[in-house]
């Protein structure tokens, strides 16, 4: 069989060529545009279009530097010059503004257009949009640093590891905690090392097995841990386990805190507590905040309040803004500066009315001599001051009645030292005997 081949005419192949490459050029996914070697842009596809907001009938013909202007034009980092130089591919990343705001993100692979015989004819550039790529990286990138930011400003130590206290990370204050670095954990020391030997094993018997067998289980404990240096200090532990997906415990994941101040100072007031329970005077003890940590039932009494009405709350709740402000706060911070300090006052209680005190405060401290608040201690002094004024008012009458009698009058002590002299024997012996020995006075 004679095969016959159609003949096509070079005009007809041409134009069938065409449009199958404008076919294919805009159905690529991504933007493509082809400059020649005089910096004219000669084709762009649909997505390119739509990418940068593009007509083609408006920038095709035109130079690619008044449609991609950026700093490269004009200058030997243009595309078109470095590959014409003899460059084989070229990739950046560019940033395009938006006329409402936003900006789009882009990758631009660069490489040249070449004629069969391998002369430069241009280049083409494919676009890629890596926006939502680069948004996503942007947002990673806020939320590392949130991240950092809370971890450098933590107080604790945020923490996960294997079931076998082996840690998987430990972020925060942890050398501050524990004397040892982030890298000795994540090196091998074990959390366990760490716990108190007299803590241990009450750990161990009332959390660990249950964090190795019930899921989600969540705790809160404390005990002491031994410090690199060798010191002990105490820590609040939140603890929780975590699964894999058929539900069984596979590591623990919570936060440390140092509690050793707030620990020494409930040591303290316990020790206070037991000392002061049974004593009429009225004892309380507040921290840095002037929050009351510990009253005793006298203070409770001459307030008529409960316990619950008084631990927990302020200085100012109980006594009143004024009188906080203007008597009991300047007070306060001395003591909190380490200073024992006294003082008198005035103060009018629900039922028993206006009461005349002696306050004291005297430092709060912990075993490290450090200042954790103050203790206050008031004495109720009110039947003494009657008393005194009560005295004060018989001595007047009773120097009132010498100073009327005619004859001159004084008194002296054992020692023979005048304490006191009338009108009269003043007026004889002189303003200035008091004080002097009769026998220098009366010798005359």
């Amino acid at each position: 069989m004679q095969m016959v081949e159609k003949e096509i005419k070079p005009q007809e192949k041409i134009q069938f060529t065409s449009e199958e490459f404008n076919q294919i050029f805009d159905a690529i996914d991504g933007g493509v545009c082809v400059i020649d070697k005089d910096f004219n842009l000669l084709q762009i596809n649909s997505s390119l279009s739509a990418l940068w907001d593009l007509k083609k009938s408006e920038v095709v013909g035109k130079k690619c530097y008044e449609v991609f202007h950026s700093c490269a034009c004009h200058t030997s980092q243009c595309p078109l010059i470095r590959i014409s130089g003899g460059e084989k591919k070229i990739e950046c990343k560019i940033e395009k503004n938006q006329t409402k705001g936003s900006a789009i993100y882009q990758t631009v692979k660069i490489t040249s257009l070449r004629s069969p015989a391998g002369r430069l004819k241009g280049i083409i550039l494919n676009f890629k949009d890596i926006t939502d790529q680069k948004q996503a990286q942007i947002e990673l990138q806020e939320s590392e640093g949130r991240y950092r930011s809370f971890v450098q400003n933590f107080k604790g130590i945020a923490y996960q590891g294997g079931l076998d206290f082996k840690v998987i990370f430990f972020h925060g204050a942890v050398e501050a905690v524990t004397g040892y670095t982030e890298a000795e954990f994540i090196a091998g020391k074990r959390w366990d090392q760490l716990i108190h030997p007299d803590d241990l094993p009450e750990i161990y018997e009332r959390d660990t097995k249950r964090l190795w067998s019930i899921p989600d289980y969540s705790n809160e404990r404390e005990y002491r841990i031994i410090r690199k240096d060798g010191k002990i200090r105490w820590v609040h532990d939140s603890i929780q386990n975590f699964c894999d997906d058929a539900g069984k415990p596979i590591g623990v994941q919570g936060a440390l805190y140092d509690i050793t101040e707030q620990k020494q100072t409930e040591i303290a007031l316990r020790n206070y507590q037991k000392a002061v329970e049974g004593s009429q005077d009225l004892v309380a003890a507040i921290d840095f905040n002037y929050v009351y940590l510990f009253i005793n039932e006298a203070f409770l009494k001459y307030r008529s309040m409960d316990q619950h009405q008084v631990i927990g709350h302020t200085v100012t709740e109980i006594l009143g803004e004024e009188v906080f402000q203007k008597t009991v706060k300047p007070q306060i911070d001395r003591c909190l500066q380490g200073e024992y300090v006294e003082y008198e006052m005035s103060f009018h209680y629900p039922e028993l009315k206006e009461r005349h005190l002696h306050v004291s405060y005297n430092p709060l401290k912990a075993d490290d001599g450090k200042v954790t608040g103050a203790v206050s201690i008031i004495r109720d002094i009110t039947e003494q001051k009657s008393a005194q004024r009560a005295l004060e008012r018989t001595e007047n009458k009773l120097k009132a009645m010498l100073e009327s009698i005619g004859d001159h009058m004084s008194m002296m002590d054992e020692e023979l030292n005048l304490l006191w002299a009338n009108k009269i024997a003043r007026g004889l012996f002189g303003d200035d005997i008091i004080g002097k020995k009769c026998y220098q006075v009366y010798h005359k």
